[in-house]
């Protein structure tokens, strides 16, 4: 149901759930299955989208990836980032695990959950393996695509276990090995009120996960949560055009399972074995493959081509003129960046909010091994397409220069993660296996921010599983 804060008791609610996204809606409906004690969701905006409310996230981006602001990559309102994302969706590839305290078996009993609640209709495909290298592989996509503002704002509204509170928002939480109070603040009202949950789930995203536990742990003259390293070791998934070549559309055809290919989207996608990652020590790359089959386009590569590889250019111009169906292939890669402690979300506190609290600050820069990553994985894909004759593939120059200004990152720059990484210990994360704060009895947190390391697949499908298991979780303690 639809509730105003003044009408309601907080201890009414087994499980309070800050955040309307993806995390938190998929929990919520987790839990509902699970138990019959009331939930109570927290969003901090309204239902619609607001310049005004959406001032709260703004906040500043230092980088060498061209990242806008802060603002522009998050969505202060019901539905979260629903409202605009792409719908694609994978799960992580097993070697992604390495650093997380689960393995990826552990997330497979709750994909069917996931897929049903991100509306994703087709099973992804398992990996196909090319050679000792590279694997073809699969994405789907939520069809039609989710917005959880339009799919789940009426089915709240009249549900009588789910209650849902908008326009309040959470400031900061204080405690010792418990939370002991949460300090919201509600726009309608235009007033501040504190409640004591019995079990308190942040869900608010990466940025904003971060933001709120370290504007706790400032705040606080208890210590808590003083001990915990967090924001540090962020991540996105940089996503950038890297390299193109001129193929015929038959020799490709002929190489690669069509089962892989998406027509519509004139794309298939490649992606390092594990050996290649582990023998080369780089991280994990999704390359999207994009047919192009633009005349003009031909013009320019094969110029480029007549230098560096005459002979090859030149069949292309011999196929071309018999009318032998040639295409532009560009491969765009969105890639795993390097763990690093100073890529990481602290606050600003010469930037303050309407509350007094400092806004975020992201310190996000990519390095010689994120270009290394690109350059290694590129040179062996090249190698690839020469030995099985499908042609030659021009790799951008700044990848075999030594600067480190990169252009645009593109979309992928929108995939936060990090920041409230899981592990096993207070002394290499923020949270447990079971995404509880250590030494915090009631308090979880949810979301992409718990990630230890990225991989290169959209993040939502991975964090609905792990939304599906927390309320397993939770239902199994309590």
């Amino acid at each position: 149901m639809l509730v105003e804060i003044k009408n309601i008791d907080f201890q009414d609610y087994k499980f309070v759930i800050a955040g309307s996204g993806p995390a938190a809606i998929s929990l919520a409906l987790g839990l509902k299955k699970k138990t019959k004690e009331k939930i109570l969701i927290l969003e901090a905006g309204n239902f619609e989208f607001d310049d005004e409310s959406q001032t709260h996230y703004e906040g500043k981006s230092v980088n060498n990836c061209g990242l806008g602001n802060l603002d522009e990559r998050r969505i202060r309102a019901f539905g979260g980032t629903t409202m605009v994302w792409g719908g694609m969706c994978r799960p992580l590839d097993k070697q992604d695990y390495k650093s997380w305290p689960i393995n990826k078996s552990e997330l497979m009993p709750y994909t069917e959950n996931a897929y049903k609640f991100l509306k994703v209709r087709k099973t992804i495909k398992s990996d196909l393996n090319l050679n000792e290298n590279f694997n073809l592989i699969d994405f789907k996509w939520s069809e039609p695509k989710l917005n959880i503002n339009e799919d789940y704002k009426d089915y709240l509204i009249k549900d009588k276990q789910l209650d849902l509170l908008i326009e309040t928002a959470v400031l900061s939480i204080d405690g010792t090995n418990k939370v002991e109070h949460v300090e919201v603040y509600n726009s309608n009202l235009k007033r501040y009120y504190k409640f004591i949950p019995r079990i308190f789930i942040l869900a608010c995203g990466a940025v904003e996960n971060s933001r709120i536990l370290l504007t706790s742990k400032y705040k606080s003259n208890k210590g808590f949560l003083k001990n915990l390293e967090i924001g540090t070791e962020f991540q996105i998934h940089p996503k950038i055009e890297v390299g193109k070549s001129i193929v015929t559309m038959d020799e490709i055809k002929n190489k690669f399972n069509l089962d892989y290919f998406n027509f519509d989207r004139e794309t298939f996608y490649i992606a390092p074995t594990e050996k290649l990652i582990s023998e080369e020590r780089i991280g994990n790359v999704g390359c999207r493959v994009l047919i192009n089959k633009y005349s003009q386009k031909h013009k320019e590569l094969l110029k480029e081509l007549l230098c560096v590889a005459p002979t090859y250019a030149n069949k292309i111009l011999s196929l071309i003129n018999e009318n032998v169906d040639c295409a532009q292939i560009r491969f765009l890669c969105l890639f795993e960046n390097e763990r690093l402690r100073e890529n990481r979300v602290s606050l600003d506190f010469q930037n303050l909010d309407t509350h007094g609290n400092p806004k975020a600050k992201l310190t996000m820069n990519l390095n010689e091994n994120d270009k290394r990553t690109i350059r290694i994985f590129m040179e062996h894909l090249g190698k690839y397409f020469i030995d099985q004759n499908l042609g030659r593939i021009g790799v951008g120059e700044f990848y075999y220069n030594d600067k480190l200004q990169w252009d645009e990152v593109g979309q992928g720059g929108s995939h936060q993660m990090g920041g409230t990484r899981m592990g096993i210990g207070p002394n290499d994360s923020v949270v447990d296996k079971n995404l509880k704060i250590h030494n915090v009895n009631n308090f979880y947190v949810l979301g992409s921010s718990v990630f230890p390391s990225s991989g290169h697949a959209n993040p939502t499908l991975t964090i609905c599983q792990l939304a599906f298991r927390l309320s397993k979780h939770l239902t199994s303690i309590t």
